[in-house]
């Protein structure tokens, strides 16, 4: 990769998590949370309440001590009571999916197995390869079809026989979303530096993989393998790149 790509003073892990603990702090106070940021009104909105989902996923993530049942606990009940209201967990975002699967993942339980009054909820079923189904996973854009296939790969996931889309369809989408400059963005024409990650970060496992899509891109037919457009994407955001290593 670029050599651009790397900032000059890369911060050791005991600055990373005094950040971390700063941010945390931070949001308690505008919380109004106690000891813990992720205290009890907080953990109600479990599966629900994004900013609960992602603080969960990211102290997990960090190792950090918080009641990791109880947000297991209180995200199934949640889940659950939204199956019951509607059938679902939302009309055109796919990414509620997403973000409930690699949170619950992060704080040790499954999301393929959530239990309702009617059985079983597959988040990964309903949100992913299966989602076609009711809404299509580009529905809400990009976002949906990048979400989706980190939501697959996180553990791994398999892909039934019959299902609506596959590894290879979601991928398909997902490079065909490509701007001339090489890289991508939620909405209009000119690449924006947090998509463009996203999707990176998504098609990086397939860096290596031969295969080629035949996509339409910009109004024009090509034949792309993925390590081509990450090439491209990772081109653009060095020149995207800040002095100071971040991005604007």
């Amino acid at each position: 990769f670029p050599a651009s790509l790397y900032a000059k003073n890369t911060p050791s892990c005991e600055e990373i998590f005094g950040i971390a603990e700063g941010i945390i702090e931070y949001e308690k106070a505008a919380n109004g949370s106690g000891d813990s940021l992720l205290d009890d009104k907080l953990l109600s909105e479990a599966g629900a309440l994004t900013a609960t989902d992602w603080y969960a996923f990211a102290m997990a993530r960090l190792g950090l001590d918080f009641d990791r049942i109880a947000y297991i606990a209180s995200a199934e009940e949640n889940v659950a009571a939204r199956y019951r209201e509607s059938g679902a967990l939302d009309p055109s975002r796919a990414t509620e999916w997403h973000r409930i699967i690699l949170c619950l993942l992060a704080c040790g339980g499954d999301p393929a197995a959530i239990v309702t009054d009617g059985g079983r909820v597959n988040l990964v079923s309903d949100g992913t390869y299966n989602r076609g189904n009711t809404a299509s996973l580009g529905r809400q854009g990009i976002n949906g079809l990048i979400w989706g296939l980190l939501a697959l790969d996180s553990v791994g996931y398999d892909v039934p026989d019959g299902a609506y889309d596959t590894r290879e369809s979601i991928i398909s989408g997902i490079l065909s979303a490509e701007l001339p400059d090489g890289g991508f963005c939620f909405s209009g024409k000119e690449a924006d530096a947090d998509i463009t990650a996203m999707a990176l970060t998504a098609l990086a496992p397939y860096y290596n993989d031969e295969t080629r899509y035949t996509v339409t891109v910009s109004g024009e037919v090509r034949s792309v393998a993925v390590c081509e457009a990450v090439d491209r994407a990772v081109a653009l955001l060095s020149e995207m790149q800040c002095e100071t290593g971040d991005f604007t």
